[in-house]
């Protein structure tokens, strides 16, 4: 038999280990590709590693100036002056992000928005959620919903969007909570560019975050040195843009965020009816608001005052909050809310 032939190679590769399961058998290569294996296989996935980079990183570079627009880019009579007619600052316009946070319970359609209670909704939620399936809350349960897990979203974070579509139902109460787009602004940076430093050169100080949000949402430029456009542009932009909360403002109940729990508690009352579930598990759900915080800092006596010291430096600074008016704009105007004044120099 010929010293090359496919049977004295099926033979050689039987004879032995089971070769990986990307070797040719049947042709004199696969001697190669036996011989060499561990260096192929590292090959081909690195090869992978990088098909995959490529294609995340262009999807990167469709920034969000270039999701679905919703709304009028300038409105009329809108604008901000920051350098003496030179330097004019349109709002942010609404935009779709590409995907959106949900939870069904009951009658009741909550849509996430970061920075805004959003883990302590979705706890509350999964916890009627588990009850109405009639799963016991046990202690391990209880552990994880109180520490951070969430048994309901372990599978999937963020889903794609219906933009109303196969969710709709008349019959349902859509609610969000909306927080101060300047309190969420601060709140924001302190999580996104100083706890998760995420913000590159934009997280030098809030003013620098201010103006690179506003850019970054604006015209897609991304600030030097962040991580993950992706995650940058999820945290950050305007509540208007998420889950159709911008293009639907009159389907949506609004929700006013409070930091003092029992203030919280009996807004969310109202809407927590739609559950359809005992009165006795809303309240138990509730509850949670008091007893845990999803936000360490506020327990750190060292990091407290941070807060209360940026939101100073936001509010006494003309053009910081410039920039934040003007990128939250229409988190004002779609549901009346007041918006703050301009303190000048």
């Amino acid at each position: 038999m010929p010293t090359g032939s496919p049977d004295m190679h099926v033979r050689e590769c039987t004879r032995g280990q089971t070769p990986p399961y990307l070797a040719i058998c049947t042709k004199p290569t696969s001697e190669v590709f036996w011989r060499f294996r561990p260096m192929c296989i590292l090959l081909l996935y690195l090869g992978w590693v990088m098909v995959f980079q490529i294609v995340r990183l262009a999807g990167a570079t469709i920034g969000p100036n270039h999701y679905e627009m919703v709304s009028d880019a300038n409105p009329k009579n809108a604008f901000w002056d920051i350098e003496n007619g030179t330097d004019l600052l349109w709002p942010v316009p609404i935009r779709r992000l590409p995907s959106c946070s949900r939870m069904f319970v009951g009658k009741l359609v909550y849509s996430s928005t970061p920075k805004s209670n959003s883990r302590q909704m979705k706890k509350m939620l999964c916890e009627l959620l588990l009850r109405k399936l009639g799963m016991n809350i046990t202690k391990d349960v209880e552990d994880d919903l109180t520490t951070g897990k969430n048994w309901c979203l372990r599978s999937h974070g963020r889903a794609k969007m219906s933009y109303l579509k196969g969710w709709e139902n008349p019959n349902n109460t859509k609610m969000f909570v909306w927080r101060d787009p300047v309190d969420r602004f601060v709140s924001m940076y302190g999580h996104v560019c100083i706890s998760l430093k995420r913000c590159g050169k934009a997280g030098e100080s809030i003013h620098t975050a201010a103006k690179a949000f506003y850019e970054y949402l604006q015209f897609g430029t991304v600030p030097k040195g962040a991580v993950t456009p992706e995650f940058f542009v999820h945290h950050i932009s305007p509540t208007s843009w998420s889950c159709d909360i911008g293009a639907y403002p009159t389907e949506f109940v609004p929700i006013a965020y409070s930091k003092k729990p029992e203030v919280l508690i009996k807004r969310l009352r109202r809407v927590f009816r739609k559950v359809e579930a005992p009165r006795s598990w809303i309240e138990k759900a509730l509850r949670r608001l008091k007893k845990t915080t999803t936000n360490k800092a506020r327990l750190d006596p060292k990091k407290a005052g941070r807060y209360d010291r940026w939101m100073r430096e936001v509010r006494s600074n003309p053009t910081t909050m410039s920039y934040v008016l003007a990128t939250y704009y229409h988190d004002y105007r779609l549901w009346n809310k007041r918006m703050p004044t301009i303190n000048k120099l």
